[in-house]
């Protein structure tokens, strides 16, 4: 098609009808014309926010899945815009491609290609968010705005919690639980899951006006690394994770797990650190009664670059157990994503990084170029090699 006849049905996709985009879009046009940029008709049509066009196109057999010179398709233009429709059209037609028979589609966020972000991380309401976690897209690449409105947090609380310095100072600082587990009913902690607070704030506020005391650390829900994981009741287990970055003088990890109902209400357990460690980015994977909590950043002196921690916690009774395992691991891994592949009792590990401790007693860290699979019966790793992870598409 020239410049021209693009023109002018560009012109037709923003301006026109669908009854007359229909007259332009004959059946000798490409129904997968793009400008130069790499913008397609479909995208084009998502960016005027016209469902018709949008829909008409896909009639036609407009390839959704493919990539402008900005690495966005269809579906991420549409996010951008939050344009709520073009989401659902877009969503509606990967589930069926995703349904055939030999399907080579792969747009969820463990197979997101290296260089592109994944698409929920680009939403901007907490409506998209949602429809893109029912289509199976992962919740925790999303905004962290957005994952706390999910789990049903208001995301516009502030403090409302009275509290007096003194009482403050009694009840700001993180600790370990005393069992396996400890219900952490502490008023001051409550407050920060439910603002979502960092630690400065959360001192700034109820210590009046003392320095700060820089050799405490303030208990906070501002975290990274603390991977959500959906329950089929609705409920909702967070993992640990950490505030800050090591440098910073609020930097800590944490060793707790949060159970949320999803309508405001949650649960605190904490755990002896011997019995769960300080853990970051890790993996998280529901298994029957069980998550898997697989891999970590942790602090320097717990990591073993020869080692995958792997830790299994049971739903409702809440308890953490260490799982010993045996063959050729992924080593001290974090950042990783993992998968159940349920018809082999087994977790899939992959992407992510893992450190190397070195010689002289310093860490190296690398890109993880291989997968890994855990089984969960017999507690072994294995080395996938190419054949084997082809088998698992």
């Amino acid at each position: 098609m020239d410049d021209n006849s693009l023109t002018n049905l560009l012109k037709t996709i923003y301006y026109g009808t669908i009854t007359e985009f229909r007259q332009k879009l004959t059946p000798e046009t490409s129904v997968n014309t793009a400008d130069s940029d790499g913008n397609t008709l479909l995208m084009h049509a998502v960016r005027s926010e016209d469902a018709e066009k949008v829909q008409h196109l896909l009639e036609r057999g407009a390839d959704f899945t493919g990539i402008n010179r900005f690495s966005q398709t269809a579906l991420d233009v549409a996010v951008e815009q939050n344009f709520l429709p073009g989401i659902d059209l877009l969503l509606k037609a990967e589930a069926t491609q995703n349904a055939l028979p030999q399907s080579s589609l792969k747009m969820h966020s463990e197979q997101t290609p290296p260089g592109r972000l994944p698409v929920i991380s680009n939403a901007w309401s907490i409506e998209a968010v949602r429809r893109l976690v029912d289509a199976g897209h992962d919740l925790n690449q999303a905004d962290e705005e957005f994952k706390r409105e999910y789990l049903g947090l208001r995301p516009d609380a502030t403090f409302e919690l009275k509290l007096t310095p003194e009482e403050f100072q009694a009840q700001m600082a993180p600790r370990d639980g005393l069992t396996n587990p400890e219900l952490m009913e502490v008023p001051f902690w409550r407050e920060m899951v439910r603002t979502g607070e960092n630690a400065y704030m959360g001192y700034r506020h109820y210590a009046g006006e003392a320095e700060p005391d820089y050799s405490r650390k303030v208990w906070t829900y501002d975290r990274h690394g603390a991977p959500i994981v959906s329950l089929p009741d609705g409920r909702f287990v967070r993992i640990a994770g950490e505030h800050e970055d090591y440098y910073d003088s609020d930097f800590y990890i944490f060793n707790d797990i949060t159970v949320f109902d999803g309508k405001g209400g949650f649960q605190i357990w904490g755990y002896p650190r011997e019995t769960f460690p300080p853990t970051d980015f890790a993996s998280a994977t529901l298994v029957d009664n069980h998550i898997y909590i697989i891999g970590c950043i942790g602090y320097r002196e717990q990591r073993n670059g020869s080692v995958t921690p792997v830790y299994r916690l049971t739903l409702d009774s809440w308890e953490i157990e260490r799982v010993e395992t045996t063959g050729e691991n992924p080593g001290w891994i974090w950042e990783h994503t993992a998968k159940l592949n349920a018809s082999q009792d087994a977790i899939l590990i992959q992407g992510g990084q893992y450190i190397e401790v070195t010689p002289h007693g310093g860490y190296e860290y690398n890109l993880n170029p291989h997968r890994h699979q855990l089984d969960l019966k017999t507690r072994c790793w294995t080395k996938l090699n190419q054949q084997d992870s082809a088998n698992l598409v």
